[in-house]
């Protein structure tokens, strides 16, 4: 099975805070503020580690993350992953990483 890693890199790439199943979501889009606000912190400090994986809005395809944390997210609407860079990247095979866990363990 494929490994995502947890890093800047990966989080730079990742789609998931663009993606329709998290439109809605009041929790995931408090988390993308947040993860907003983080990132700009770290540009300003020329540096800065990854959030604590339960706060990151995304990059479920990583270990490290897997399934989304918010329970208000809308698996009705369409999945995104195949136009994200980390799924291409790394060849992964599933959808829905938000919902299934990470790409160790479904692919």
């Amino acid at each position: 099975m494929p490994i995502v890693d947890y890093n800047m890199d990966n989080a730079g790439k990742c789609q998931c805070a663009k993606c329709p199943v998290q439109a809605d979501s009041a929790c995931a889009q408090e988390k993308i503020q947040k993860m907003m606000q983080m990132k700009e912190q770290m540009q300003s400090m020329d540096g800065g580690g990854m959030p604590e994986p339960r706060m990151m809005p995304g990059l479920y395809c990583a270990e490290a993350v897997g399934k989304a944390s918010c329970d208000d997210l809308d698996f009705a609407q369409g999945c995104i992953c195949d136009t994200c860079l980390v799924h291409q990247e790394h060849n992964l095979k599933s959808y829905r990483y938000c919902r299934e866990g990470s790409a160790e363990q479904n692919g």
